[in-house]
């Protein structure tokens, strides 16, 4: 059975191996997680200038809730994640952020990756209908 598509198959493999290059631009990549460049790349200065700042409270207000970590586990709210800021937001995430260039931005369907994945952002449905969406951080792997 397999002998009728063994054609085929070098070829499917060679166009998924394509689609996820670097050489692929950041504007595609970033359609695949379902969100715009501009959007991304609003979100990830203003998570940067949060970051050089230590505005644990801007930074904060940008995950969405609930989110679990390795260092404090689960956080809730703004407020416990505030209150564990240094634990979650360690240095090699905060490193992560402010080395990370839009131009090398890492998408998929779960979200935009920055670093080596030390933090993920997406697209969050403000309700049901997923009618509208803010762009929040989704996980950090800290």
């Amino acid at each position: 059975m397999l002998g009728s598509y063994s054609r085929l198959i070098p070829l499917l493999l060679l166009r998924c191996a394509c689609l996820f290059t670097q050489s692929e631009s950041v504007e595609s990549r970033i359609a695949v997680a379902g969100l715009t460049p501009e959007e991304v790349r609003s979100f990830v200065a203003r998570l940067q200038t949060a970051v050089v700042h230590h505005d644990s409270g801007t930074i904060c207000t940008m995950v969405a809730y609930p989110i679990s970590t390795k260092g404090p586990g689960r956080i809730r709210t703004a407020s416990a994640c505030r209150q564990n800021y240094a634990r979650i937001f360690n240095e090699r995430v905060t490193r992560a952020v402010l080395s990370q260039t839009f131009e090398q931005l890492f998408a998929n369907w779960q979200g935009v990756m920055i670093g080596n994945g030390e933090v993920w952002i997406s697209g969050v449905c403000r309700d049901k209908k997923c009618a509208a969406y803010d762009v929040r951080i989704i996980a950090v792997n800290n």
